[in-house]
């Protein structure tokens, strides 16, 4: 998208140093770089995945645990919360007259554990292939725009469909023709 070399293009997005900055960054790139209607599809698909993107990253950023009255799941929180824990096991709550302290452990926050189970990762699975296959369709459209059959395949899913008409809306009527929306189907938007 940037039309510069991948590398240097690259380098600056991971220099971001969170998603909030990656995300601003992309979204700005694509509105540049990109057909109305194509950062309209890539703005409906990022919108349609994004929850997926939340449990993936719970994943790969939370602290995973077990415990014996849930043996078939996985047990993650934030560090945050094991980080608290620890400090709570070596802060004094009491001073005592010889100098020697009484330690009171704070317990875990046991509302703050998600709690995963065998059909819940075959759930994020399934998310997180469906997201690759969306974004797979775009990346078909940004090396061959003219080729119909991605953008058809991107609008058939119901999602997408519906977040793209939504976000195009107030577009013009060619953009909202590029989308492969017809006059009737921004009528039956607004009775809906």
């Amino acid at each position: 998208m940037l039309k510069a070399d991948i590398a240097v293009g690259t380098a600056m997005y991971l220099s971001l140093v969170n998603s909030g900055g990656q995300k601003s960054a992309l979204k700005a790139a694509a509105r540049e770089a990109l057909p109305a209607w194509q950062e309209i599809l890539l703005r409906a698909i990022t919108s349609v995945v994004e929850p997926w993107r939340e449990t993936r990253n719970h994943f790969a950023h939370r602290v995973w645990g077990h415990c014996s009255e849930l043996a078939d799941a996985i047990l993650l929180t934030h560090p945050k919360i094991i980080v608290h824990h620890n400090i709570s096991r070596r802060q004094r709550v009491i001073e005592l007259p010889d100098g020697r302290g009484v330690i009171r452990p704070m317990p875990i926050d046991d509302t703050q554990i998600l709690v995963y189970r065998k059909v819940d990762f075959e759930e994020a699975i399934a998310e997180a292939e469906r997201a690759r296959d969306l974004y797979r369709l775009f990346y078909a459209i940004l090396s061959g725009p003219s080729i119909a059959g991605p953008r058809e395949q991107l609008l058939q899913d119901p999602a997408v469909r519906a977040k793209a008409r939504q976000m195009a809306e107030s577009a013009s009527e060619e953009v909202w023709s590029e989308l492969g929306f017809g006059p009737d189907d921004r009528r039956r938007e607004r009775v809906d």
